[in-house]
Formats: C-alpha cells, sequence, structure tokens
C-alpha cells in the first residue's frame, strides 16, 4: 500500500511539473516596426501568430505586444510592404523593417 501511495506520488508530481513547463513558455515579446525606406514607424500594421487568431495591431509610433510561444511563428504584414515571417525562439525584442 505504502509504495502504491509513492508511486502515485510521484505520478502527480510529475504530471505537474509538465504543466508548469508548458506554462512557462508563453511570453510576451514587444518591438517597433519601421519603414526600410525612411525609418519612420509603421502604425495599423498586422502582427499575427502564424496559423492562429492570436494578433495585434502596431500602435500610432510603430509599436506593438503580443503573447506568444517560443515555437511560434510571428508574422508581420500591411498592404503595400513585404510580409515578414519569423521565428521567435528566445527572443523578446523584435525591431522589424
Amino acid at each position: 500500500m505504502l509504495m502504491s501511495k509513492k508511486i502515485a506520488f510521484i505520478a502527480f508530481f510529475m504530471s505537474f511539473l509538465q504543466i508548469s513547463m508548458l506554462h512557462a513558455q508563453d511570453r510576451t515579446i514587444s518591438g517597433t516596426v519601421t519603414s526600410a525606406a525612411d525609418g519612420m514607424p509603421l502604425p495599423g500594421l498586422n502582427v499575427v501568430v502564424k496559423d492562429s487568431n492570436n494578433g495585434t495591431v502596431t500602435d500610432f509610433d510603430g509599436n506593438f505586444s503580443l503573447t506568444v510561444n517560443e515555437t511560434d511563428v510571428v508574422v508581420f504584414s500591411m498592404m503595400g510592404f513585404t510580409t515578414q515571417e519569423i521565428s521567435v525562439g528566445t527572443r523578446t525584442n523584435f525591431d522589424i523593417q
């Protein structure tokens, strides 16, 4: 009986660690998007996690903030500009031209 309680406790503890690790991967990235032509900020540019509904738009100064996972790819797009896709990895700051 004592051995089965130990096994149950170990299984519970390992499950808790796995859930904590999955949650820890989410983080907030931020940055500024500017035009490569003149360096001016690009307000209203779409910043979206690829293949999801998770996204935002840049503010008046071209700034954005978005919660992502390290395995995500972020898509930066705006009509009239080249779309860029960037893997998040360990980065937290994205200054894009």
